[in-house]
């Protein structure tokens, strides 16, 4: 069997090995200020969603299992990043705070090393690999039986 004979497989592996190492460059970007990109990306995900947001809703976006997105809100929580808000009802809303917000203004005024690495290529590139991503995405989630997920497109 050769490569060409299973391309799914191949393109799996190119996403794959695309998102390690683009995770661990941002890993490395944020360990300075003692976050990693799931915590950024809670912040983030808090922000474009007014600054509130229920965990099943984090779950969601991320497709992380709730005992997952539990643990790094509690410590997102110790940091004073974010507070919950539990109601009589049982429902949780999670909030960002004023330092959580602040630390996203200050990681996002960083320098960005994914920003770099994606400026090889081109407007339309970009635009096409945008498109392309958003497509396997909505397949996949599908295929997952989870819910469609809102993305802002730039």
């Amino acid at each position: 069997m050769t490569i060409s004979d299973n391309k799914s497989e191949y393109i799996w592996q190119l996403i794959a090995q695309t998102r390690a190492v683009l995770f661990k460059i941002r890993s490395r970007q944020l360990a300075v200020d003692k976050l990693n990109p799931i915590q950024i990306g809670i912040l983030w995900s808090l922000m474009k969603n007014g600054g509130s947001i229920t965990p099943g809703e984090l779950g969601n976006e991320s497709l992380k299992e709730p005992h997952t997105i539990s643990s790094v809100l509690k410590r997102m929580e110790l940091k004073k990043l974010i507070y919950k808000t539990r109601y009589a009802n049982g429902k949780v809303i999670i909030t960002i705070t004023e330092d959580g917000k602040d630390l996203l203004e200050h990681v996002e005024s960083q320098s960005n090393p994914i920003h770099k690495i994606v400026s090889v290529l081109s407007d339309e590139e970009s635009k096409v690999l945008e498109k392309l991503l958003l497509k396997l995405i909505t397949k996949g989630r599908d295929e997952l039986g989870a819910l469609p997920l809102e993305l802002d497109s730039e």
